[in-house]
């Protein structure tokens, strides 16, 4: 249905009612009697946009057609977003029925096409035959029987509910009972009457012509006329209407007209009185088109250039909000069920609501399904869930919540986890031969947890013979699994392990066979092969040994299933042995197995060793060295380390680093898994250097570990090398300062200097040897002990420049710790600076870079730092 009906009676007295932001102005001639008390509720805004007609389905929702986006939207009574029915060309009028039918009326196609509820296209009417002009209105009878206003047709076209032309309602014209340009219909159920708006040729005082005017007219459902009322005129005050565009029926005979000319709906009588108009004034309307009133007694009205649908209460209206509107809900596959939840029902109307609630889920339960409910009351919705049976996954399902004239749905989901009890191997396959004892047939289970938690666990085996070495435990855990064969016949056997969470529920089940055989005396060992190889290279053969566990002389044969496996020979004597061979220049990289079969030739049986081969791709990235070692004390970095990245081309053997030199370059990336080690840069292209160093500050002394991950960005791969770090305890040996300077000229040594010797780590004695290099360097002694006489031990550092040339000279001065033998290194710089050198000159002033005295004697210049000057010819020093 387009127009629903809701019902109430309000007494209202005076001229203007204001409520809230509504004011409601009334016509000179209202009875107080039959005047709409109106109540602003929330508009529908979010995600309307340009809306030009709206209707209500059975249960309240609101469809709201956008001509200019080709869809219709559907939202819950309250405004709730719930789904678009995307398509629709030009849509200008819309119509719901009983069965959730959707009718949208286009103004291009000049057409009525109908939608099923789930949105599918079900048939169409007046399509492109020329049956209709324009589809300004849609409406559905009690009947289901559909009503078109084709408005330049001037006619109301009747369907049946399968689409058939039934009748035609009106004929053209201005007379009563003629229609002449309708725009709009609704039902009036308690007159059983059909109310139609539309413009008959009158004459204008104002233009001095003829133009479209406004009516009213009533007719019966079959068609007949009964009254009409023309309305048409410039005082709004008065209910004349001018663009009057859409009508509709409340459950008091009180007929709601939009009109887009003066912005408001005009409300009156079922005679035709003028009841007074409905406005907003903090939110006016702006070209209200569609009207539609819910049997809730909510007015729903389309404002085009708003941009949303304005709602108002109209007398005892009844409203229901629910919040949450969805619920989700976790489980686990196999568990408990999870703890009920609960939404909130609120009468947000005036009148006393009755609500009911329903699911056809069926995992889905509701603690109470019904209630009633005074105006602002809320009330409870307890949902619980059961997850009996159902598979690890996500499950929809849905909650009615119905009251007259409306229904909301809440949407549920139910996500069941895989249980987070993990026991890996998932079933156990035991072999043993008769007699052997049960430690000869064991296995072990790891139990773990997929989530982060602890998890308690317990186990239970259905046969006697299959012992646990434990019953209960908690992740992560091992258990041990052993056969007892001794009561056992030959032949197979089953059991299952059943494994309980004992933490969120649910259980695991872990099938066994034991598979019972004669003792067989043909060994061999190892009992299994594995291979690791790269592209194009064969690795290297292993070997079998076959052995006799018996007396009596035993024969065997071999076979492989597999041509890439070579045997050395294919039968024999035990003891002996077999060595195997591979060709893989047919396999592609990944893993492959094969199984070598040996047979007893002298009393039967049969002995499988499984072999495996693993082949990777050649990667052409090559890093050297291939590990690292590192030594630091602590609080000291070791010195920075290279590892060089380049391309190769060729071999598996090419292990230079720089080979392939002709290729393209290869880029990489390189990562660390240890913040301590630092990279110097973490791209780049081949070849290439990059510096490792460490930053040792936040470790401890001891080992550490650690993995440089070089990624061959061109050609995919990756190449990882180790890195161990190990850090002993800060050497307690303190020689300060921490580096010294002499500072002279050309054969004048400088003077003596001294360094401190301590011992960090307290006030003991600490023995200590010194050592200095090269030789012009000199110790005052070249051993101690510190805290003999002092806390510390003073050594006096002298430099004999004479055979040294100006210029700076570097040594360094090493102390060893007598007790751990760790040293400390002491740099020494010695600069030398040339020798003053004096000249003499006669009766000679000389200016610049010399000093001088000057009078009627000698002159005495002194060079800074210069070497001999040759003055008038001559060398002088």
């Amino acid at each position: 249905m387009k127009k629903g009906k809701f019902g109430a009676l309000v007494s209202f007295s005076l001229l203007i009612l204001v409520v809230a932001e509504i004011t409601f102005t009334l016509g000179t001639t209202a009875l107080a009697a039959t005047i709409p008390v109106v109540s602003p509720l929330p508009s529908i805004d979010a995600q309307v946009d340009m809306p030009t007609a709206v209707a209500l389905d059975a249960q309240g929702r609101v469809y709201v057609a956008e001509s200019e986006n080709n869809r219709v939207r559907v939202f819950t009574q309250s405004g709730q977003f719930v789904a678009t029915l995307n398509g629709p060309v030009k849509p200008i009028s819309v119509a719901v029925d009983a069965a959730g039918r959707i009718y949208v009326g286009s103004a291009l196609q000049r057409s009525v096409t109908v939608f099923a509820a789930d949105f599918s296209k079900l048939f169409q009417l007046g399509s492109g035959d020329g049956e209709f002009s324009e589809t300004a209105d849609i409406d559905i009878d009690s009947s289901g029987q559909i009503y078109v206003v084709d408005k330049d047709n001037n006619t109301i076209r009747v369907y049946s509910a399968a689409g058939v032309l039934l009748k035609s309602i009106g004929a053209k014209g201005s007379n009563n009972g003629q229609l002449y340009h309708p725009t709009s219909l609704a039902f009036d159920s308690i007159s059983s009457e059909l109310v139609i708006i539309d413009h008959p040729q009158i004459w204008d005082d104002v233009s001095q012509g003829m133009v479209d005017g406004a009516r009213i007219q009533f007719f019966a459902m079959d068609g007949t006329f009964r009254r009409g009322y023309p309305k048409f005129g410039y005082n709004m005050n008065a209910g004349q209407l001018v663009k009057p565009t859409q009508v509709t029926v409340d459950s008091e005979n009180r007929v709601y007209v939009s009109d887009s000319r003066w912005q408001k709906v005009m409300v009156y009588g079922k005679t035709g009185l003028f009841l007074g108009m409905i406005d907003n004034s903090a939110h006016p309307l702006r070209t209200p088109l569609g009207l539609s009133m819910a049997a809730s007694g909510r007015l729903y009205v389309a404002s085009l250039l708003s941009g949303k649908v304005d709602v108002y209460g109209i007398d005892a209206y009844s409203g229901m909000d629910i919040a949450p509107n969805t619920l989700n809900f976790t489980a686990t596959e196999g568990g408990n069920s999870p703890d009920p939840q609960t939404a909130t029902i609120k009468n947000s109307g005036k009148q006393a609501l009755t609500w009911t609630a329903a699911t056809t889920t069926a995992w889905l339960n509701l603690a109470s399904a019904a209630g009633t409910l005074q105006p602002a009351e809320t009330g409870t919705l307890t949902v619980g869930v059961k997850n009996d049976g159902l598979a690890q996954g996500t499950y929809q399902g849905s909650i009615s919540v119905m009251t007259l004239g409306m229904a909301e749905k809440m949407a549920v989901t139910l996500t069941v986890k895989p249980n987070p009890l993990l026991v890996s191997p998932a079933s156990l396959s035991l072999v043993t031969t008769a007699g052997a004892p049960s430690y000869a047939c064991t296995a072990l289970l790891s139990v773990d947890n997929a989530e982060t938690e602890n998890l308690d666990w317990s186990a239970t085996a259905d046969q006697s013979w299959l012992k646990l070495s434990k019953a209960t435990g908690t992740t992560r855990d091992q258990i041990e699994i052993d056969a007892d064969a001794s009561d056992l016949a030959l032949g197979t056997h089953t059991a299952t392990i059943t494994f309980t969470n004992k933490s969120t529920g649910g259980s695991v089940l872990i099938p066994v066979t034991l598979n019972i055989n004669e003792p067989n005396p043909l060994l061999i060992s190892p009992a299994s092969l594995s291979f690791t190889t790269t592209t194009g290279t064969s690795p290297s053969p292993l070997a079998l040994s076959v052995n006799n566990a018996g007396t009596n002389p035993l024969s065997w044969s071999a076979a492989t299933d597999q041509s890439w496996l070579k045997l050395s020979k294919a039968t024999g004597t035990a003891p002996g042995q077999v060595e195997i061979n591979t060709n893989i220049s047919a396999l592609p990289p990944g893993t492959h197995t094969a199984t070598i079969t040996f047979i007893n030739s002298s009393t039967g049986g049969s002995v499988l060793v499984p072999v495996s081969m693993s082949i990777s791709e050649q990667n052409p990235l090559l890093v050297s060295p291939a590990s690292l070692s590192l030594t630091a004390t602590k609080d000291t970095s070791p010195s920075t380390l290279a590892t060089t990245t380049s391309t190769s081309w060729s071999t598996l053997t090419l292990s230079e680093v720089n080979a392939g030199t002709t290729s393209p370059p290869l880029n990489w990336g390189a990562t660390t898994d240890q913040s301590w080690l630092k990279l110097s840069k973490g791209k780049g292209a081949t070849p290439d250097q990059i510096k490792i160093v460490t930053d040792v500050s936040a470790l401890a002394p001891g080992t550490h570990t650690a993995t440089i991950t070089f990624n061959n960005k061109s050609t995919g791969g990756s190449v990882l090398v180790p890195v161990n770090l190990i850090i002993s305890e800060a050497n307690p040996l303190l020689v300060s300062p921490a580096s010294l300077t002499f500072t002279t000229r050309r054969g004048i040594n400088a003077p003596t200097l001294a360094l401190s010797v301590t011992n960090e780590a307290g006030k003991a004695p600490l023995d200590w040897s010194a050592t200095a290099n090269p030789s012009w360097l000199k110790l005052s002694k070249d051993k101690g002990t510190t805290g003999s006489t002092s806390p510390d031990d003073k050594v006096g550092i002298d430099a004999d420049v004479s055979d040294l040339a100006p210029g700076t000279h570097s040594g360094a001065i090493t102390f060893i710790n007598d007790c751990t033998g760790d040293s400390v290194l002491v740099p020494v710089t010695l600069k030398v600076g040339m020798f003053p050198w004096p000249i003499i000159i006669q009766n000679i002033a000389i200016v610049g870079d010399w000093q001088h005295k000057h009078d009627k004697k000698d002159t005495d210049l002194t060079s800074k730092g210069l070497h001999p000057a040759t003055i008038n010819g001559s060398e002088t020093k």
